[in-house]
């Protein structure tokens, strides 16, 4: 039986859904809380063919403020590049997932963009 408090709590900060975004390099970021344990990986994903890796760790004051209890939620940002210079098409859909150590994962499809004309 899930609990809600037992889930991955998985957010995207930037890019905002429906904006505009370069096709150059251009920043993805959000945060990431496990209520259990250390996550071991949040990849992001455009359209579900090209995937980085995100970087993790980074601080959040903001999320420790709202999750108090969690041991990890000072440390619960991520952050990641992409270029799409070359990508075909005008709009992008950002999917991240979150990988626990256990193997198990939680998936969020949060935001289409758009990429700027070249």
């Amino acid at each position: 039986m899930d609990r809600t408090d037992d889930l991955v709590k998985l957010h995207l900060d930037t890019p905002v859904d429906g904006t505009n975004v370069p096709r150059n390099p251009f920043l993805v970021a959000g945060w990431a809380l496990d209520p259990h344990a250390p996550l071991v990986a949040v990849l992001v994903g455009i359209d579900r063919r090209r995937w980085a890796s995100a970087e993790l760790g980074l601080r959040r004051p903001d999320v420790g403020a709202a999750f108090p209890r969690s041991g990890g939620a000072r440390r619960a940002g991520w952050r990641t590049e992409f270029d799409l210079t070359d990508w075909p098409g005008e709009e992008v859909e950002i999917t991240m997932v979150a990988l626990r150590a256990d193997r198990t994962a939680r998936w969020e499809m949060p935001a289409r963009v758009r990429l700027r004309p070249r």
